[in-house]
Parts: C-alpha cells; sequence; structure tokens
C-alpha cells in the first residue's frame, strides 16, 4: 500500500510555520495518516459515526511505532535561500516512512507514506498492491479467479481559487 502526496508548490513565504512543523507534522501526521485511517479501516458493524469512530480507533491503537531506520527525510534544493529560513535549518520538505499495522488483515503489508514540497509532479494517490488474505473462506481455484494484483486511485482533487486545499 502506498501513499503518495507529492506537491510542485515550495513553503509560498510560509518560512515560520514550515521552520516549526516540516513535513513531517505537516502533512504526514494531518493528512496521510489520515488516509491510512480510510484505506485500512475494517468495515464497521454500523454505518455511523459511533462505529466507525470505533473502527478508526481500533485501527490507530494498532500501529506500530514506526521504526527511525524505516524513515527518510530530506529538504528541496533552495529551501535555505527563502526568506525567514534558517542558513542551516535541519527541517525536512520531504518525509518517506513505512508503516505497519498489526492486524490480521495487514500482515505482513507495508504501508509507504511520502510527501514532500517542490516535487516534480503534483499528485495525489493511493496505490493498492492485492495478494491473498491470510484467511481463505473459499478454496484455491476460486480464490485466483478475477484477483486483481494492483490498483491505484486518485485522491481528492486539487480546489483553486480560494488559496486552500
Amino acid at each position: 500500500m502506498q501513499i503518495d502526496v507529492p506537491e510542485a508548490l515550495d513553503i509560498q513565504g510560509r518560512a515560520g510555520f514550515y521552520e516549526q512543523t516540516g513535513a513531517f507534522r505537516d502533512m504526514v501526521v494531518t493528512h496521510l495518516l489520515q488516509i491510512l485511517g480510510i484505506v485500512a479501516l475494517e468495515p464497521p458493524s454500523r454505518v455511523d459515526a459511533e462505529a466507525l469512530h470505533l473502527e478508526r480507533r481500533k485501527l490507530f491503537e494498532s500501529v506500530r511505532p514506526i521504526d527511525p531506520e524505516r524513515v527518510v527525510f530530506g529538504q528541496y534544493e533552495g529551501y535555505r535561500d527563502a526568506e525567514g529560513v534558517a542558513d542551516d535549518s535541519r527541517v525536512e520538505t520531504f518525509v518517506a516512512l513505512e508503516v505497519r499495522v498489526d492486524a490480521w488483515r495487514w500482515s505482513g503489508v507495508p504501508f509507504y507514506l511520502r510527501t514532500g514540497k517542490s516535487m516534480a509532479e503534483e499528485r495525489r494517490t493511493v496505490t493498492i498492491g492485492f495478494t491473498e488474505a491470510p484467511l481463505r473462506i473459499f478454496p484455491q481455484q476460486e480464490a485466483d479467479q478475477g484477483l486483481r494484483r494492483a490498483s491505484w486511485c486518485s485522491s481528492y482533487p486539487t480546489i483553486r481559487g480560494s488559496g486552500s486545499r
């Protein structure tokens, strides 16, 4: 599972904000983990706010602590030249990490989250590679028929004109 939100724009005069937050707190915590929370959600017993909240809480409680060895931080060239950015700034403008969920459905499935500012292309995608579930209800021959191995979708559209996304 891969969740990608590269952004073509740079910090656009928001050095004060970005120097305090960086890409991890700006995008991973507030956006990418929320997308993971939708994609990896177990079906709730009912479709109402309480049941959805319960399943989401169970999902986030099953997320393993992030392994620092499975995180990459970067900074786009020219970031330190922006007004308000310290010459020796180590604030990340790019982050890629692996997240693991301790749940039977996601056993052995890495979730790769990536985001960054001033990237070559801007898009919002979720890419899913399908494999057999660890628990099978149907015989082998039925399980293999019509199984798709990969899929992707674009998530939310970019809203233009209001200055917000």
